[in-house]
């Protein structure tokens, strides 16, 4: 990869600084649904695997996502996860059971794949909200396995196909469920693609 990014490799400082940017803290409205229902968490697990080389090409794709991209949204989506996180150390039972209600599983499930991705609760929760929104074979696991192998999650996103605006956007409105401000619904976020008509990455 020509450029690598970890969002949650930013500093505490510049987290800080982002969460104190106007319209931050503000209410998000949750997004309206797509045409097509968003699939469910369970549903995108039952999907299957994607293929080595269908990997390969999201993470060239994710690539073309632009340094001055990567630069404004990085931050944030860094100090949202953030946000999830310190709401999970203090009630980790409350954010489980929050996020498995939105996506469709159950708490145990949920805790016990962050334990063994040994990820972090807004990753969890970012990884099955991006594979939510993508209609190829493709694991939860495997989207949290491209930002742990040096993905920002605005080149994941970019790489899925999806548009990158959009889905901070819906980091935002589920960030509000995991920590309490919002009540689950079952909805996820639609995200929608980065080019529309664009179908080269759900190509088999």
């Amino acid at each position: 990869m020509s450029m690598k990014w970890t969002a949650r490799g930013m500093t505490a400082t510049l987290t800080v600084v982002f969460m104190t940017q106007p319209g931050f803290a503000a209410a998000h409205a949750r997004h309206p649904r797509a045409a097509k229902p968003v699939a469910t968490a369970r549903a995108a697990a039952d999907a299957g695997a994607a293929s080595r080389a269908k990997l390969e090409r999201i993470e060239k794709r994710g690539e073309e996502v632009s340094a001055a991209v990567r630069l404004k949204f990085e931050p944030r989506v860094a100090a949202l996860a953030e946000q999830v996180d310190l709401e999970g150390d203090a009630n980790a039972a409350g954010v489980a059971e929050r996020l498995a209600n939105e996506f469709g599983m159950r708490p145990a499930a949920l805790a016990s794949e962050r334990e063994a991705w040994a990820g972090s609760w807004g990753d969890v929760m970012i990884a099955h909200m991006l594979r939510a929104n993508v209609r190829f074979a493709i694991t939860p696991a495997q989207v949290f396995g491209l930002h742990k192998g040096g993905m920002g999650w605005t080149m994941v996103a970019g790489g899925l196909g999806l548009a990158v605006g959009p889905f901070v956007r819906a980091v935002e409105s589920e960030s509000r469920v995991a920590i309490g401000e919002v009540q689950p619904d079952g909805k996820l976020p639609a995200i929608g693609p980065a080019v529309p008509g664009n179908t080269s990455i759900n190509a088999d």
